[in-house]
């Protein structure tokens, strides 16, 4: 009899042991799992920009004025 209750003992250690890390592979787990929903948060708004540019069909970068602004002539004329 004192063999089955040293048997049951070391079990329930066992079990114990394996709850433990159950239970931080599982906090690991809910960890990673908003880390993985923060980062596809932030790509999606860096692609929110770029998508809304080509949605309204604007080119992706502006054509150079073809007129100097008068600020500019102003400071040419001024400082050459």
């Amino acid at each position: 009899m004192a063999g089955l209750v040293e048997l049951v003992r070391e079990l329930q250690g066992e079990v114990v042991r394996r709850s433990e890390a159950a239970a931080m592979w599982q906090a690991r787990a809910e960890f990673l799992a908003g880390q993985l929903e923060v980062s596809r948060a932030e790509v999606k708004a860096l692609a929110a920009p770029q998508q809304a540019v080509e949605a309204s069909g604007a080119p992706e970068s502006p054509e150079p004025p073809t007129e100097t602004p008068r600020w500019k002539r102003w400071l040419l004329a001024i400082y050459g």
